[in-house]
């Protein structure tokens, strides 16, 4: 699975406290790990693209 983070999220980031960024990253290889995240961390966007989330 890849994982894309846009620019404008990284800009955002940047700001963000270590612990967030930490939750971030966990979360991230939730994902990478296959794992499913759901509401409110994760919402489906199909009028977007079918599976994004």
């Amino acid at each position: 699975m890849e994982i894309i983070v846009l620019k404008q999220a990284e800009r955002e980031l940047k700001d963000a406290s270590r612990e967030f960024i930490e939750d971030i990253f966990a979360l991230f290889d939730d994902l990478a790990s296959g794992k499913m995240l759901s509401m409110p961390i994760s919402r489906p966007l199909p009028s977007i693209a079918k599976g994004l989330h």
